[in-house]
């Protein structure tokens, strides 16, 4: 019984809270359709959905894209400079998954958060 109480409390709590980037969903919408529910996890567990989020290991924004494997060489210069941004950095995200989709039937693998070990 006690446990039916400690999450009406907290969820009482995160519906009173507006999100700090409530567009975001909506942009995850648009570049990943029915992989939605599992992008926004995904970039839920990488980044909290902080736009300025940077890893240890050199991953941008909200998706993580990684520096080393993708950046400016893949993006160019200029987009790369973008990648901060919510929907630049989502849809960097996007052609990255696309890419592991082509190659692996599954573009999630190119994410720590994305597999499923």
């Amino acid at each position: 019984m006690i446990w039916i109480a400690i999450w009406a409390l907290l969820d009482f709590s995160s519906i009173a809270q507006e999100p700090p980037h409530p567009e975001i969903p909506g942009i995850v919408e648009e570049y990943f359709g029915e992989e939605t529910s599992r992008a926004l996890g995904v970039f839920w567990c990488e980044s909290l959905h902080l736009p300025t989020a940077v890893s240890k290991t050199n991953d941008h924004g909200i998706a993580q894209v990684s520096e080393m494997w993708w950046g400016p060489q893949a993006f160019g210069r200029e987009r790369w400079s973008r990648r901060y941004e919510i929907r630049a950095n989502i849809s960097m995200a996007a052609e990255v998954w696309e890419h592991g989709e082509r190659l692996w039937g599954d573009g999630w693998l190119l994410w720590a958060c994305g597999r499923n070990n």
